[in-house]
């Protein structure tokens, strides 16, 4: 019971200045609730692929901007194989199972390599049916 495999979709968008960063990670996690309830502190690593844009112009080795074969601008691509770790305490109310989580997740792509560090807070719908139907037996 304190132990499930998850999926997860994600969207992250980011418009510093005048740039704009969008993220679409797609991870799969084992979470580990550290009192077997399913429910408490518990630990997720993740793993999977995110796929990444931006219209930030890409550099070489040296700073100097990259261009296409048609004269545009190179951009940054942030598509890559993506790694996670969240450390959480899930509510252990069957009508409200809020998660409240602190993540660090880091893309591996060559170039600008970006890494996240976000504090979320969700609904765990499968969470909340569990504590149900243990209520109702």
């Amino acid at each position: 019971k304190g132990n499930a495999i998850t999926a997860e979709a994600g969207l992250d968008y980011f418009a510093p200045n005048q740039s704009h960063l969008v993220f679409i990670p797609l991870l799969v996690g084992f979470r580990h609730s550290f009192n077997g309830s399913g429910t408490g502190f518990y630990i997720e690593p993740q793993a999977g692929y995110t796929f990444g844009s931006t219209d930030i112009q890409k550099t070489d080795a040296n700073g100097n901007p990259v261009f296409n074969s048609d004269g545009s601008e190179a951009d940054e691509s942030f598509n890559g194989a993506t790694a996670a770790l969240t450390i959480g305490y899930i509510l252990a109310n069957p009508h409200c199972p809020l998660n409240f989580g602190l993540r660090f997740e880091h893309l591996f792509v060559s170039g600008t390599t970006p890494s996240l560090l976000s504090f979320r807070v969700s609904w765990s719908v499968l969470t909340g049916r569990r504590l149900q139907q243990q209520q109702q037996h």
